[in-house]
């Protein structure tokens, strides 16, 4: 089985997965939503050297909601998402240090609801979940804290998440994320101990058809 034949059979699953779910809700006359978001990311690795959440990048995709109660949901996105570090640039600093990742992730999670407004929708939503995603590109620029290429980087990443909403009106939303990795970014063979484990920020803009 190859790797690229794995990546779409995950897919596939999870698609499948949710599908289900809506179906087995829309049996029950409730009802689902679909939506676009798009935002910025902040991200860092842990283990890099190169602290802050300097490297900015951009998300954005698709969003599916179906609702099992009437303030719970369960969500599943299907998003771009730039990450990776970056060291701060100086006129004093010599080196100048990116690493550039780029994936495609699928967040999966349970969004619970609250603060019913007069207009009769929820004006907060918090999210728990996991999210997968897969890395389709990579660049290292200028990195000398070690030698590494950028075609070692795991290719697969699973994290957890948290975030939180807020609805301006019944279709728009603002929202805030955090994710952090439970799997490697990076694991140097050798002595070399540094283990790379990545987390980010998501900052996004949501319109709910």
């Amino acid at each position: 089985m190859t790797k690229m034949f794995r990546k779409y059979l995950l897919l596939t699953l999870l698609v499948m997965v949710f599908t289900g779910i809506c179906s087995a809700q829309n049996k029950k006359n409730l009802r689902f939503h679909a939506g676009l978001k798009f935002g910025l990311t902040a991200s860092q690795i842990n283990g890099d050297n190169l602290a802050g959440y300097n490297k900015l990048g951009l998300t954005g995709g698709l969003k599916l909601l179906s609702n099992v109660s009437r303030r719970a949901d369960v969500g599943l996105e299907i998003l771009y998402s730039q990450r990776g570090a970056k060291s701060k640039r100086s006129a004093s600093e010599y080196n100048y240090n990116l690493i550039d990742l780029q994936y495609i992730e699928i967040p999966i999670y349970l969004n619970l609801k609250d603060w019913l407004t007069e207009d009769k929708f929820y004006r907060m939503n918090f999210q728990a979940g996991l999210s997968y995603s897969r890395l389709f590109n990579s660049n290292t620029e200028d990195y000398h804290y070690f030698i590494i290429s950028a075609e070692e980087f795991n290719k697969s990443d699973i994290s957890w998440l948290l975030g939180a909403s807020y609805f301006v009106n019944r279709h728009f939303a603002i929202s805030a994320r955090y994710n952090r990795s439970l799997t490697k970014l990076w694991n140097p063979p050798g002595p070399q101990k540094s283990i790379w484990v990545a987390h980010f920020l998501t900052f996004d803009a949501s319109f709910i058809f």
